[in-house]
């Protein structure tokens, strides 16, 4: 997968405004609130809204059902929902030309397909592994980057989550 590219409009209006703003697209998940916890805590990033069927949590930040329905302005999409939710966020990645840190696992081939397909023309990180996909993010918001990295072997690999739940 290569890194998309960025337009003169998105680079202006990053250098004006420093804070990456965020979407968590699975927000109400386990992974969610520990990113929405993590990002609380960073000066670099703002978590502007959450996108999760679940409604049962309070959250200092709207939450939309679907993210077709967001119409909150992001610099990025933060990606730890369900397979189901992976079709929606790629048309809307590509229709708000936004990138994404996708960590969500179970994408069959259609949807593999459409995520290297989206990579053509925004940049996209995907992750199989939730450890490796929290050190990248975490690299990622210290170094408060417009793009995302194509690839980074620094990080060392863990066992997965779903290792780590048998």
């Amino acid at each position: 997968m290569r890194t998309g590219s960025y337009n003169k409009e998105y680079q202006t209006e990053r250098t004006r405004d420093k804070m990456i703003r965020a979407i968590i697209n699975g927000c109400n998940g386990r992974m969610g609130q520990v990113i929405t916890a993590i990002c609380r805590e960073d000066d670099g990033i703002e978590v502007v809204a959450g996108v999760d069927v679940y409604d049962g949590i309070a959250n200092d930040y709207p939450v939309f059902p679907n993210i077709s329905v967001c119409d909150v302005k992001a610099d990025v999409i933060l990606d730890f929902s369900t397979a189901k939710a992976v079709d929606d966020l790629l048309i809307y990645s590509a229709d708000k030309q936004l990138p994404v840190v996708l960590c969500t696992t179970g994408l069959d081939r259609e949807q593999l397909a459409g995520v290297e397909k989206l990579s053509g023309q925004v940049a996209v990180l995907k992750s199989a592994n939730m450890s490796l996909g929290i050190n990248l993010l975490m690299e990622l918001l210290k170094q408060n980057m417009p793009g995302l990295p194509q690839n980074d072997t620094s990080a060392p690999a863990t066992p997965s989550a779903e290792e780590d739940e048998k």
